[in-house]
């Protein structure tokens, strides 16, 4: 008598959520697509997977994603027209509710993990068969890293033995290769204080303008691009082609100045053109793309991280952001500062998000800035894992007799570390900050 196939009802139900998925995206658009934190690899459906590729491209595009286009995109794929509008009509009847998606996230994401397991654990079989020992090793943590969620992000309650493990784990990788977690930049001083930018934490940077707060971040993305890390920064207010030459100055040693006026010796310009080649081999793009909102902002970064990777985020600056309809003032900042938070989750790599203290602080007799300082300041207080304000004192044209390549890094917030001062040299004509020999002041703000 033959048995009756086994159902995986696992599978039935990832395969279904993978359906409501892209019926939510379909039927709700960015909406849907801002709320995603699966991947389109985390798919088990290829044909699945295909089209929640398209609607992550189509939103970061502005691009409407419904039934024609989806149809469409589909028969040029090789999908009979009729079949594929049939698919689509059942997909958006089948489509999950904006609400409910990160639980359908959760099902995929759990899905996958099991099917990496399932191929670690087979790997690892065949490695203690072999006799090796190494590869048996490595299976095993892959399939470990597995079971705990293939993408970094949980997916439900864990225990505080198995957190503790893996925080265990984390500190003993650093202490055997002896180099600190976090994405690390030339700044040693900085680095030495914060212990490198971390996966899953949000970085704040604040200043007045001119004081060099895209010129840090900058010098940080382009640090881990140089490392072959994938940087992608916002870039709100400058287009793409300023930064670059910003960059080309830091690289060069030209001047910016006379970078952007084209007003160097054709010796510097072979200096210029070997900057250019070299930063071809950073892994950092820009989207200089104005006035995003928080759901064009996490599709893009969705569509970055499936054609590149995706190791560290960038915003420049937070109050350029689109909130959302209706919502003005400081709810309206408070918004923005949440969702861009979220991000640090979603993509499980650190996020540095600029942001602007009112003026507040330039009609006071010492002009540091302060979390007081910004708008919203709470959100900022609430959502930051560290909040570092950039301070030239040379900035402001009624101090003339300040330093002009003197630059404070003022760390009021340093959530597992201490606060301070770093006292830090600016190289205003290179658009750069490099180590200064000067000490720290630790516990400026009496942490």
């Amino acid at each position: 008598m033959n048995q009756p196939a086994k159902i995986n009802m696992q599978h039935l139900v990832a395969e279904h959520a993978e359906r409501r998925i892209v019926g939510a995206c379909m039927t709700w658009g960015a909406n849907a697509v801002g709320r995603l934190t699966v991947t389109p690899l985390q798919f088990s459906n290829s044909l699945l997977r295909e089209m929640v590729t398209f609607a992550i491209a189509r939103c970061a595009d502005d691009q409407p994603f419904d039934l024609v286009a989806t149809a469409l995109h589909l028969k040029s794929i090789g999908r009979p027209l009729k079949e594929a509008s049939i698919l689509c009509t059942q997909l958006m009847d089948e489509g999950a509710f904006p609400q409910t998606l990160p639980y359908e996230c959760d099902q995929v994401r759990a899905a996958y993990s099991r099917r990496m397991a399932h191929t670690a654990a087979n790997s690892l079989r065949i490695a203690l068969e072999a006799g090796n020992d190494a590869e048996a090793a490595a299976m095993a943590s892959r399939a470990l890293d597995a079971i705990n969620g293939a993408s970094g992000a949980s997916s439900g309650p864990v225990s505080i033995g198995d957190a503790a493990a893996a925080a265990f784990a984390k500190s003993e990788r650093a202490r055997i290769s002896g180099i600190a977690p976090g994405i690390t930049t030339k700044l040693t001083t900085l680095h030495a204080k914060i212990g490198g930018f971390q996966a899953g934490k949000a970085y704040f940077i604040g200043g007045r303008p001119g004081h060099g707060k895209t010129v840090l971040l900058m010098d940080i993305l382009t640090s881990a691009g140089t490392q072959g890390k994938s940087a992608l920064v916002f870039s709100l207010e400058m287009s793409a082609t300023q930064l670059a030459g910003r960059s080309l100055a830091t690289v060069s040693g030209v001047t910016a100045q006379r970078i952007e006026r084209g007003e160097y010796s054709a010796g510097d310009s072979a200096r210029v053109m070997d900057a250019v080649e070299t930063l071809r081999g950073v892994k950092l793009h820009i989207d200089d793309r104005a006035a995003l909102t928080i759901p064009q902002i996490t599709a893009a970064c969705r569509v970055h991280q499936a054609r590149h990777g995706l190791d560290i985020i960038g915003i420049d600056y937070a109050q350029l952001a689109t909130p959302p309809k209706g919502v003005k003032g400081e709810e309206a900042l408070a918004g923005i500062v949440k969702g861009l938070n979220v991000l640090k989750k979603i993509f499980n790599c650190p996020v540095i998000i600029l942001a602007q203290p009112n003026r507040q602080c330039d009609f006071r007799a010492d002009r540091r800035p302060m979390m007081a300082d910004f708008h919203g300041s709470s959100e900022f207080e609430k959502a930051a894992d560290l909040i570092l304000f950039v301070y030239r004192e040379a900035a402001y044209p009624d101090r003339p007799e300040a330093d002009p390549s003197a630059a404070e890094f003022i760390i009021p917030k340093n959530r597992g570390g201490t606060c301070g001062v770093l006292h830090m040299r600016w190289d205003g004509p290179r658009q750069t900050f490099n180590d200064a020999l000067a000490e720290t002041t630790e516990n400026y703000y009496g942490c």
